[in-house]
């Protein structure tokens, strides 16, 4: 019997010690918001110029020569992390619903990414545009937002990592219906399948595609929409500009071919593959470029990534690159072409809007507009110009004040000179990110008020200077946080701003029960024991079962011996 007490005894300390167990995370390690968020949109339509301008190398070029130039210009993106709640903001901007949630021009100079909750635009959901079926990006009372993050490239057709590069650029991952996602596209490659067909019905219940298989092929095929095909295809042909040469688990190479083949690993030596290369050049040209493609491009290149899917701005260099049958030149932007023994005359030069030069930035061709004048009076906008000061090359800005540019373009043995004054500022000091710590000894308990005290909030500087700031706000779940409401982890957002520029951090806190609750949970336990002794028959009903359990037991090892 004094056994029994002895362990009666234990079980009351471990119960009440378990109590009061503290297991609260008081040291996080801060995360980054690592690429621009910016709450001032440009909301700018990218001009013919600029696109000349921005592509202009390409000029002549096609095949192999023509996809890996395009990696030169579009890689070296501003890359964000699949991961962070916070960088999934950005749909809010680039797969908004612009006729159910328009934005004034305030908003738009000053946007709330915690605070908006917009109509989305999701791949695979033909109930975006009825506001009757239509989903916020998160849903009244529901627990998730009203979408799964579509990889269009499935990431194991590569096997690449998602905290930067293939696995969370955004010209290829969109917001997308959830079976349309998981059921439908889940990892196949795209073709129309021919056995095996199975329809997928998306999550209101209409139609979203088909998958199945095609003969002598490994892995099933996925054939979407109409819709929905010339956008997966120019978002296919993009991954393999910008993942053209393999670099490390996040920029792998990604290539396309005919068939539909199974998942391999990408490495120095494999590239990541997918198809089908035949079926998505067809889609390129049945569904063509649309108002949304173009929208979104240029938000994600005005605001996010800077970078372009060269494929929606141009989609006949798909043909140019991947059609064996292609016989034609390279690629041409002159459309004005002087004819006859029309010659040059003249060079002129202009500034794009809004262009500023830094010290120690690079000069770069993109940030002129170089028109050629002819004798039959035809102009036409030029790539291939050099930049020079005092007959010397100038490819960085490394003096301050004013500076005289010269550019030469030659055609035909002729040889015109024009020249711009530039003015060559100081880089202003802007706001780079922020980074959060806990003070020491803080402690977060349910329904308590959230307090900014508890936290260290640190702005970082383009000059590397830092300093702590008091003005910023705390989020969670999109919602700003009064209490601690839940049990357990709870990811907070920090938003930060400085004029137009807004920086955001995540940090997880544990939330606790209240001491309070230690002392009442304290007390139940308590009372239950107290009954179990002072209540004789309890006591002797559960010794006795205790007894019993054991003799059983001892008998069990007895018959495996």
């Amino acid at each position: 019997m004094h056994n029994y007490k002895k362990i009666k005894l234990f079980t009351l300390v471990v119960l009440l010690a378990s109590l009061g167990v503290n297991n609260s995370k008081n040291v996080a390690t801060p995360v980054k918001a690592a690429s621009p968020m910016p709450i001032n949109i440009n909301m700018a339509t990218t001009t013919k110029e600029e696109l000349l301008s921005y592509y202009s190398t390409v000029e002549g070029k096609k095949g192999d020569e023509l996809l890996g130039e395009l990696y030169t210009i579009i890689k070296d993106h501003n890359e964000y992390d699949y991961e962070s709640s916070t960088h999934r903001y950005i749909f809010k901007i680039i797969d908004r619903n612009w006729e159910l949630s328009p934005l004034t021009p305030t908003q738009l100079k000053y946007f709330d990414y915690a605070g908006d909750m917009p109509y989305i635009r999701k791949l695979y959901a033909d109930y975006n545009d009825d506001i009757t079926t239509a989903d916020l990006f998160k849903n009244p009372d529901a627990s998730r937002v009203s979408f799964d993050k579509e990889h269009i490239w499935a990431q194991s057709m590569g096997n690449f990592g998602r905290t930067g590069g293939a696995g969370s650029d955004f010209h290829a991952l969109l917001p997308a219906d959830v079976r349309g996602n998981q059921v439908a596209h889940s990892n196949y490659n795209f073709a129309v399948p021919t056995s095996g067909v199975t329809e997928v019905m998306n999550d209101k219940g209409t139609l979203v595609g088909r998958y199945g298989s095609i003969p002598g092929q490994p892995q099933k095929v996925f054939e979407p929409l109409d819709q929905y095909k010339g956008d997966i295809a120019r978002a296919m042909l993009y991954m393999t500009a910008r993942y053209y040469e393999h670099i490390d688990i996040l920029h792998p190479k990604l290539t396309l071919i005919n068939g539909s083949p199974s998942a391999v690993t990408a490495s120095p030596t494999q590239a990541g593959l997918a198809g089908d290369l035949k079926t998505l050049l067809e889609w390129n040209k049945f569904d063509p470029v649309d108002a949304y493609e173009i929208k979104r491009n240029d938000l994600i290149y005005n605001n996010y990534q800077e970078n372009r899917n060269p494929f929606i701005d141009f989609p006949e260099w798909a043909d140019i690159i991947y059609d064996t049958n292609y016989s034609g030149d390279g690629v041409s932007f002159s459309d004005d072409e002087p004819v006859g023994d029309a010659t040059l005359t003249s060079l002129s030069v202009t500034v794009k809007e809004n262009e500023k030069f830094y010290l120690l930035d690079e000069v770069k061709k993109s940030s002129f507009i170089v028109t050629a004048t002819y004798s039959d009076d035809t102009t036409r906008l030029i790539n291939d110009f050099t930049i020079s000061v005092n007959d010397t090359p100038y490819t960085t800005f490394n003096e301050l004040g004013d500076i005289t540019l010269t550019f030469t373009y030659s055609e035909k043995s002729i040889v015109k000179t024009a020249t711009l004054s530039i003015n060559v500022e100081k880089a202003p000091i802007t706001l780079t990110n922020i980074s959060i710590t806990i003070k020491e000894n803080q402690n977060f308990y349910l329904f308590d008020q959230v307090n900014k005290d508890s936290f260290i909030v640190t702005a970082t500087y383009s000059d590397n200077t830092s300093h702590e700031v008091n003005d910023f706000t705390i989020t969670a779940n999109g919602e700003n946080l009064l209490t601690y409401k839940t049990l357990g982890d709870i990811e907070l957002v920090f938003s930060y701003s400085e004029g137009e520029t807004v920086k955001l951090a995540t940090l997880v806190v544990t939330v606790k029960p209240a001491i309070l609750h230690y002392v009442a949970g304290g007390v139940v336990v308590v009372g239950l024991l107290s009954l179990f002794y002072f209540v004789p028959t309890l006591r002797k009903k559960a010794l006795k079962n205790a007894k019993k359990v054991v003799k059983k037991s001892a008998k069990k090892s007895k018959k495996k011996k």
